[in-house]
């Protein structure tokens, strides 16, 4: 069943008849027979009038009271704006007639106090006519007495809008002081006056603060002092507590019994409590018991229909807590009458109704139909795009539009730090038995980029009248250009390259010729993985061929990386673009916010980037192949550091290289090669050793001619001509420079002679047979004699090097290899580093002079 069958609105409220006038109670009218039957008429009037406790003690006190059985004399009432103040001197007034007692009714914003007094309109109320009590200045208890006595039955004055009368009073100038002030002091006296009858009873209303109606400090004086009077006479009554909201609201606008929407609504009450209860959106700190308590007596609205209206709303300025929540639910009533909801929430609020819309921002600022409209309820709005993004079988639900109505509802109030709505408070609005909830939290997802107005803030939703700045970055997003993405990377890609020297950078050419011929080791950045692009580079320069192909590196996009990099760059610049705007409007906190999400972008970017340029074609003898990088995570680290360290790490780049390497690859089977051709042999012939720089050859040349690997000299007349071997050398890379084999070079005669008994050296022959005469001439020696035998057939020692001593130690072991056929040495080294490439050129030395090693 839909609510409107549970629960039947009265036929006021179905024939569209609810008008302001209709909720506003006005005594004044009442006293003058004019206005709505609602008030006017007694029966209609208690019809439609739920009596809280609060009301019948009311009304039972007052009655005692004009009895002459007991009751206070002098009565306040004090409620917030709108809190049924007048609607209780209504319900008095109208009882009057059924106690046989004489009202006496001033209205304080009905009165000119040019030409009225309260005491002057008493006097003309109980006796026709204004004698006793004239002029502006009051005149006692005692005068008052004289006209009370002339009545013979009870008397009740009713005084509604008492602070508005002495508001303006306070601008009538009555000798010393002012109007004002002769009505604060007559209320005392008459408060005097009448607690001397027994059935004359005074009854008073007030606001619950001087904010509530005036902002003037004089104002909130007079309120002060009037209060002050009030709290002496210890009889300040609330008619309305919040328990009783609900019950007034549906007395007033549904026809049915309380009995007969219980019947008819329990079973829909249990359904959507168990809902929620499976779902986990029981209100917190509430149990399940409770809250379906709480939905019987609200029914057909939600709970916090009502507490959001009442508690929120009630708190904005103007907005009278019981008159404004009926008007408005008469309004969402009558737009759902002809609906099928079982019951009505928050999200159920149609902002596309005109009557609806205009109640609710009249309170507000006009700016807020500006926002109803570009989030909420236009065709293109950001809740209407949400709704299409759903799932197929939620799309006609409207979940977009439904969120957004109830957290529209949940954004205003009178009291700083309660606006908004909670996730929870959300889906509770929103959802209905067979939509998940979790179906929301998606919803809210995609607000938060489809919705201008919505600010997100400490875990609640709230519509406010500045933009969301995450919302204004999508919409700058959308407009950003393809040149200014192109500026962007560019600036980015820059930031993040250059500084390893070892390359020369070229970025996003668009043609051969834009990346040069030459011997250096070259980067080129591709804007896009374009494989054509690349592979026209990588052959030719212009018209001609490219000579050094095994120098060029490429590094692209990865394909996989595109659409998160772009968004995030997108993102950056939009948030740029919303920073320095000169028209902006940004509040200081939003200002905050910017910044800080601008700068978690800069930080993703330099992350992205590298994601993103992350593919690497190296030359090969196949052409150019693809590898893809290893990322350290290293956010100091610049993209050509990375290339270059992982180039490192997989002998595809070479700082350094062996000269048993020039050896074994470049004289193996010829006896010399040119060092020129040396050099550019190794970066034109793709997929060979890759040397960082001409300066890793020379060292390689030199490194050899010192060890005699190889020598040097210089083609005269084609023929190789040896130059220096076994010594340091320089290396000019000249036309007609050569390194040769070691084999060419003649060995020069032997300069070192050793005694094969002790080991003496020299210089010649001569001096060694000299030498050795003098074993003889020893003790035990001399002709046919022999010497002692003390030579050593094995050594096995071990010692340490002290640094900058190898090259005496070098010499030292000459020694020995020179007396020992076999030799083994045991490295241990520490307190120090080695690069793996540094290592491996160890590992190719040993096997290249055939040592036998466990390394």
């Amino acid at each position: 069943m839909a609510f409107h069958e549970i629960a039947v609105p009265h036929k006021d409220i179905l024939a569209q008849n609810f008008s302001s006038e209709v909720y506003a109670a006005k005594l004044w009218d009442v006293h003058q027979k004019r206005g709505s039957d609602e008030y006017k008429d007694s029966e209609i009037f208690f019809e439609k009038t739920y009596l809280t406790d609060n009301l019948k003690k009311i009304l039972n006190s007052v009655k005692d009271r004009l009895e002459g059985t007991s009751g206070g004399h002098f009565r306040s009432i004090s409620t917030p704006f709108g809190g049924g103040k007048t609607h209780t001197l209504i319900a008095l007034y109208h009882k009057c007639a059924e106690w046989n007692a004489k009202p006496v009714v001033l209205v304080g914003n009905e009165i000119d106090p040019n030409k009225q007094t309260l005491w002057g309109m008493i006097e003309e109320q109980l006796t026709g006519k204004i004698t006793n009590l004239t002029g502006n200045v009051s005149h006692g208890g005692e005068e008052l007495r004289k006209v009370f006595e002339t009545q013979n039955q009870p008397i009740l004055i009713l005084i509604d809008e008492l602070l508005r009368y002495i508001e303006k009073a306070d601008g009538v100038k009555v000798e010393n002081s002012t109007l004002a002030t002769q009505t604060i002091n007559f209320i005392q006296e008459l408060s005097e006056a009448v607690s001397s009858f027994p059935n004359i009873c005074v009854v008073v209303t007030l606001p619950s603060s001087a904010n509530e109606q005036l902002d003037n400090e004089r104002y909130a004086e007079l309120f002060e002092q009037l209060q002050k009077f009030a709290g002496r006479t210890k009889d300040t009554i609330t008619p309305v507590s919040d328990n009783d909201i609900p019950k007034i609201i549906r007395q007033r606008l549904f026809s049915s019994s309380d009995v007969e929407i219980k019947d008819r609504s329990e079973k829909i009450i249990k359904d959507f409590v168990d809902y929620c209860d499976d779902e986990g959106l029981i209100p917190e700190g509430m149990q399940v018991s409770q809250y379906r308590e709480e939905f019987s007596k609200s029914y057909p609205f939600l709970p916090q229909v009502i507490d959001v209206l009442y508690k929120r709303w009630g708190t904005i300025p103007k907005f009278q807590r019981t008159r404004g929540v009926l008007r408005l639910l008469s309004l969402v009533i009558n737009s759902l009458a002809t609906s099928d909801k079982q019951f009505i929430s928050l999200g159920d609020f149609d902002l596309n109704n005109n009557e609806i819309k205009q109640e609710l921002v009249d309170y507000l600022d006009s700016q807020f139909y500006s926002v109803i409209s570009k989030d909420i309820t236009s065709a293109d709005s950001g809740a209407s795009k949400v709704n299409q993004m759903v799932p197929d079988q939620y799309k006609g639900k409207q979940l977009g539009l439904r969120a957004a109505t109830a957290i529209f509802m949940y954004s205003h109030s009178g009291t700083i730090g309660t606006n908004g709505a909670t996730e929870s408070e959300i889906k509770r609005a929103t959802c209905v038995r067979g939509i998940p909830s979790a179906q929301i939290s998606e919803v809210l997802n995609q607000f938060q980029q489809h919705l201008f107005y919505l600010n997100p803030n400490n875990g609640k939703y709230l519509f406010k009248k500045e933009a969301n700045i995450l919302k204004m970055k999508v919409d700058t997003m959308e407009n950003i250009k393809e040149r200014e993405i192109d500026e962007a990377q560019k600036s980015l890609i820059k930031n993040n390259v250059g500084k390893n020297q070892n390359f020369r950078v070229f970025l996003w050419p668009n043609a051969p010729k834009e990346v040069e011929n030459s011997n250096s080791l070259k980067l080129v950045i591709m804007k896009e993985n374009d494989i054509r692009l690349i592979q026209s580079i990588y052959e030719t320069i212009g018209e001609s061929p490219r000579v050094f192909r095994n120098n060029i590196l490429f590094l692209t996009p990865s394909d996989g990386e595109k659409g998160k990099f772009l968004n995030s760059l997108k993102s950056k610049i939009a948030w740029e673009k919303i920073k320095s705007d000169p028209e902006s409007t940004l509040k200081e906190d939003q200002i905050t916010s910017l910044n800080n999400e601008l700068k978690k972008e800069n930080e993703r970017l330099n992350d992205l980037i590298k994601e993103y340029y992350s593919t690497l074609y190296i030359p090969e003898k196949n052409g150019p192949s693809k590898v893809h990088l290893n990322i350290p995570l290293i956010a100091s680290k610049g993209i050509d550091d990375i290339i270059y360290d992982d180039l490192v790490d997989q002998d595809q780049i070479h700082p350094q290289l062996g000269a048993l390497f020039l050896k074994s690859y470049y004289l193996k089977d010829q006896q010399y090669v040119e060092t020129s051709n040396l050099f550019e042999s190794m970066l034109s012939t793709p997929g060979e050793r890759r040397p960082l720089n001409k300066n890793v050859v020379e060292q390689a040349i030199i490194d050899g001619v010192f060890k005699g690997e190889f020598g040097i000299g210089t083609l005269e007349n084609g023929n190789p001509v040896p130059k220096l071997i076994k010594k340091q050398t320089r290396v000019s890379f000249d036309p007609g420079e050569i390194i040769i084999q070691a084999s060419l070079f003649v060995e020069e005669p032997v300069s070192e002679f050793f005694c094969d008994d002790c080991g003496h050296k020299t210089s010649t022959q001569e001096e060694l047979d000299e030498h050795k005469k003098s074993h003889s001439t020893e003790p035990g020696g001399g002709e046919g004699g022999s010497m002692p035998d003390d030579s050593i057939e094995n050594l096995d020692f071990g010692f340490t090097i002290p640094e900058g001593q190898i090259n005496n130690v070098s010499t030292m072991l000459l020694k020995i290899a020179s007396h020992y056929k076999n030799l083994k040495l045991k490295v241990e080294a520490s307190d120090g580093k080695m690069t793996k490439h540094d290592l491996d050129l160890i590992k190719e030395t040993l096997s290249q002079i055939g040592s036998l090693s466990d390394l």
